[in-house]
């Protein structure tokens, strides 16, 4: 993901350089359309000194998928009759465009192919259908989410996951003095409680009840909490949801997680 990230920022900045005004056509680098169009001619300097019908011509025979789309391509035609990027250095930038543009290809490949053996290993998990009732984890977060913990079988108690998390609250103390509130401890495995936390927000999105927790815990008359506190309290009662999920083998329903 890092890999895809910055290859798309290089491109953005490439981009940026001999058609800034690109983004108004195409807001990301998904589309196979757009990458046609990286492909054969991104500055807007070359796109102007060709007619719309040869500027299509080209885009399409670049172009792979099953439907190209013109409407944006004209747009973008458009676009850089007016445009300010630069005219000078073109073919070097293009080129640098291609290699990188490629490259994130390749990276995105990967990531599918992995995203796909991972999913395919977890559906043979005997723990992939009690997790992924849970309305805020997808087949790769479920899957990380194993890989993380490893056998849940091997835990005594969800208690042991929230500690793995580094998620349990411990007394925030210096010297002699001690503060009033008790942050997380940070001292687990980062990434899980990377995907805690944006299952968390997940949660408070799609399930109701999570959501008035959520609210409830930040209003309350006494000790209320801030944002990112509450979610730690979410990310405790999330674990614990998904242990007994697992170990009592059942399937998630929102009234479940009251008595979790």
């Amino acid at each position: 993901m890092q890999s895809i990230r910055r290859e798309k920022t290089i491109l953005w900045g490439l981009v940026g350089q001999v058609f800034p005004e690109m983004v108004r056509a195409f807001k990301d680098m998904e589309g196979e359309t757009y990458q046609a169009l990286l492909m054969t001619c991104a500055a807007a300097a070359t796109i102007r000194q060709m007619s719309i019908e040869v500027f299509l011509a080209q885009v399409r025979a670049a172009y792979s998928g099953k439907r190209l789309c013109v409407s944006k391509l004209k747009h973008v035609y458009q676009l850089a009759t007016r445009s300010i990027g630069v005219t000078e250095g073109i073919q070097a930038n293009q080129l640098a465009i291609r290699v990188h543009l490629t490259q994130l290809q390749v990276f995105e490949t990967q990531l599918e192919q992995v995203t796909s053996a991972m999913t395919v290993r977890l559906f043979s998990l005997p723990e992939a259908d009690y997790l992924l009732s849970c309305p805020c984890l997808k087949p790769v977060s479920a899957a990380l989410f194993l890989a993380e913990v490893g056998d849940p079988q091997r835990y005594e108690k969800a208690a042991q996951w929230v500690k793995l998390a580094g998620i349990q609250p411990v007394p925030n103390t210096s010297g002699r003095t001690q503060r009033s509130r008790t942050p997380m401890s940070h001292q687990g495995r980062p990434h899980l409680r990377t995907l805690l936390y944006f299952s968390c927000l997940r949660m408070v999105q799609y399930d109701t009840r999570f959501a008035r927790l959520y609210s409830d815990l930040q209003r309350r008359k006494d000790n209320p909490l801030t944002k990112m506190q509450a979610l730690g309290v979410l990310m405790n009662k999330l674990l614990h949801i998904w242990w007994a999920l697992i170990h009592n083998q059942t399937f998630y329903n929102p009234s479940f997680g009251q008595s979790v």
